[in-house]
C-alpha cells in the first residue's frame, strides 16, 4: 500500500499552557486541510498539559505527543523537525489559536507559487481587543533583502515562526535547525538563516493566526535575554560584507536597540559588570537606528536618550517599571 505523507507537519512545543491548550489544539485539529500531522512536544510541563495532550492523542490519530524533560523551546522544535514527515512544516505556539483555513491557505499558496516559505498576516489578541497586523501592499514575492528587512521591522510579518510555512525539502537541503545555545530569539535567527540561505518567500495578508498577549505578557527582559546581543551581533556580522546594504542597516538598528534595552535592564538590576559592558556599546550604530526609525518620534527619543543622556533614560525606565508593576497588581 502506498503511504500518503502529510501535506503539512504542525509542530507545537508545549510548556505549562494548560489554560489555553484545548483552544489551540481544537483550532489545529479542525483545519480544513485535513491531511496534516500534529506533533506536540511536551517540554517537561508541570501543570496538566500532559493529560490534555494525551486526551487529544487518543481521539485524533493525527496527533503525536513526544514527552521530554524541560530542555527549552529550541530543543523541542528540533525534536519536532526530526519527526516531521510532511511536505511543509508549520509552527503553532500552544497558547495561541488559528483560523480553520490557515494551513489550507498557506499550503495552496506554496504549491501555486512554488516557494520555500509562505508568510501571512496575524492578529494580536489583547485583553483590550484585537489588533490586526497585515500589509496589503506587501502581497507577493519577496527577495532576500526584503525578507531580512521585514523580519527586523515592526508591523510586517517579522521574525515569528507561527505565521510562516516552510518547505521541508528546503530545510533539509540548507540544514536549517534551531540554535539550542540561544535561550531566546532562536526563532528570529532561524527565520534569518532561512532568508540568507536563499529561501523564496510569498506573503499573503490574510489574518489567520491569533497571537495571544495578556497584560504584561509582551516580551520583557530577564537573565536569558543575553541572546538578544548574541543574535543581533551575528546578524550584523553575517550581513556586513554582503550586497544587502539596506538589510545591513536594519540589522545594525536592531543591534542598537538590543544593546540599549540590555543596558537599561542591567542598570535597573544593579549589575554593574553587565551595565558597564553595554555602556561601552550603547552608541554603536546609533546612526543606523535613527535612520531606520526616523518616522517614529518615541523611538528616536529613546535612542538619543540612551546614547547621550543615559541617566535620564534609566530614570524613565524606572518610572515605566513602577507603572507596569502597579498595573499588574491592580489588574
Amino acid at each position: 500500500m502506498i503511504q500518503i505523507l502529510p501535506y503539512v507537519s504542525v509542530i507545537i512545543p508545549v510548556y505549562n499552557t494548560a489554560p489555553y491548550l484545548r483552544q489551540c489544539l481544537d483550532s489545529v485539529c479542525k483545519q480544513t486541510l485535513q491531511n496534516i500531522e500534529i506533533i506536540c512536544i511536551n517540554d517537561g510541563s508541570t501543570d496538566n498539559s500532559a493529560e490534555i495532550l494525551q486526551q487529544y492523542e487518543e481521539k485524533d490519530s493525527r496527533v503525536c505527543v513526544i514527552t521530554q524533560e524541560n530542555k527549552g523551546i529550541a530543543v523541542a522544535r528540533n525534536i519536532g523537525l526530526q519527526y516531521a514527515r510532511g511536505q511543509y512544516i508549520g509552527f503553532v505556539d500552544s497558547d495561541d489559536w488559528i483560523e480553520p483555513n490557515m494551513f489550507a491557505l498557506a499550503y495552496n499558496t506554496a504549491q501555486r507559487e512554488h516557494v520555500d516559505i509562505v508568510a501571512w498576516g496575524y492578529s494580536l489578541d489583547l485583553l483590550t481587543g484585537q489588533k490586526a497586523i497585515k500589509k496589503e501592499e506587501q502581497k507577493g514575492f519577496h527577495d532576500t533583502e526584503q525578507v531580512v528587512c521585514a523580519i527586523l521591522s515592526e508591523g510586517s510579518y517579522r521574525d515569528f515562526l507561527w505565521n510562516k510555512l516552510f518547505s521541508k525539502n528546503f530545510i533539509l537541503e540548507k540544514r536549517l535547525k534551531f540554535d539550542e545555545t540561544l535561550a531566546v530569539m532562536e526563532d528570529r535567527y532561524f527565520v534569518f538563516e532561512a532568508a540568507l540561505a536563499g529561501g523564496t518567500l510569498f506573503y499573503v495578508p490574510e489574518i489567520t493566526y491569533h497571537y495571544r498577549r495578556d497584560i504584561g505578557s509582551s516580551y520583557r527582559l530577564n537573565d536569558k535575554s543575553e541572546s538578544m546581543f548574541t543574535v543581533s551581533s551575528r546578524l550584523v556580522e553575517e550581513l556586513e560584507n554582503t550586497q544587502y546594504v539596506i538589510a545591513t542597516k536594519y540589522a545594525k538598528a536592531w543591534y542598537s536597540y538590543s544593546v540599549g534595552a540590555l543596558y537599561l535592564y542591567y542598570a535597573l538590576q544593579g549589575c554593574k559588570e553587565k551595565m558597564q559592558f553595554y555602556n561601552m556599546k550603547r552608541k554603536c550604530y546609533i546612526k543606523e537606528y535613527l535612520q531606520i526609525h526616523c518616522k517614529y518620534p518615541a523611538k528616536i527619543l529613546r535612542g538619543l536618550l540612551i546614547a547621550y543622556m543615559p541617566k535620564v533614560a534609566i530614570w524613565l525606565k524606572q518610572q515605566s517599571e513602577r507603572k507596569h508593576n502597579d498595573t499588574r497588581i491592580h489588574s
